[in-house]
C-alpha cells in the first residue's frame, strides 16, 4: 500500500504538468516556510512569541540533525521504486538509496507541533496545511514514500514534545536572550 499511494501521486503528477511543476516547487522550495515563520514569530511583538520561535527552532534541529538522523543510521529503508525523473532536488536530497525518514516532514512537523502546543491556533492549522502539501508534494516528485512522511510526523511530534518536556529548564537558558532582545526592541 505504501507504494501504491506513492504511485499514485506519482503518476497524478506525471499526467498533469502543472500539477508537476507545483509539486516540484513544493517539493523544493517548500522547507524555506521554517525560517520565514521562525523569523516572523521571533520579530513578533510577544515574548512569548520569542520564546517560541526559540523552542521551534530547538524541536527543528533535534529533530532534523539528531532523531532523523540516528533513525536513517539504524533503519534503512529504500526510496520510492519509481521510474527515474529528470528532476532533481536542487537543495538537499542527495539521490540517496534510503530516504527514511524523510527529513523535510521530521523539520516540518517538529515546528508545527510546538505552534500547537504553544496554543499558536492560527500559525499551527496554517503550517500543517503547508507541511502536508510539502510531504505530499515529496512523495509525488518520488523522492519519498508515505511510509517515510508518517516516520517524519512521527519524528517531527517526538522532537516538539521532547523540547516541550525541558521547556522549563530551557526558559532559564533563554530569557536572559530574550530580554536582551526585547531591552534592543528587537
Amino acid at each position: 500500500m505504501n507504494y501504491n499511494i506513492a504511485y499514485f501521486l506519482y503518476q497524478l503528477a506525471q499526467n498533469h504538468t502543472w500539477l508537476l511543476n507545483f509539486f516540484q516547487f513544493c517539493a523544493a522550495y517548500g522547507i524555506f516556510i521554517i525560517p520565514v515563520s521562525l523569523l516572523l514569530t521571533f520579530f513578533g511583538s510577544s515574548i512569548s512569541s520569542k520564546k517560541t520561535a526559540i523552542l521551534a527552532f530547538l524541536a527543528v534541529i533535534l529533530g532534523w540533525l539528531i532523531l532523523a538522523t540516528l533513525t536513517s543510521h539504524w533503519l534503512a529503508l529504500p526510496g520510492p521504486q519509481l521510474p527515474p525523473q529528470a528532476w532533481q532536488d536542487p537543495l538537499f536530497h542527495k539521490n540517496e538509496a534510503a530516504t527514511f525518514p524523510s527529513q523535510h516532514a521530521v523539520a516540518l512537523f517538529a515546528l508545527t507541533f510546538v505552534y500547537f502546543f504553544e496554543r499558536m491556533k492560527g500559525w499551527s492549522w496554517i503550517l500543517f496545511c503547508f507541511s502536508l502539501v510539502v510531504v505530499i508534494a515529496r512523495v509525488a516528485v518520488a523522492l519519498h514514500t508515505p511510509l517515510d512522511i508518517v516516520a517524519g510526523l512521527g519524528l517531527g511530534f517526538v522532537a516538539a514534545a521532547l523540547v516541550w518536556a525541558i521547556k522549563s529548564p530551557l526558559d532559564f537558558i533563554v530569557d536572559p536572550f530574550v530580554k536582551l532582545f526585547v531591552k534592543w526592541k528587537i
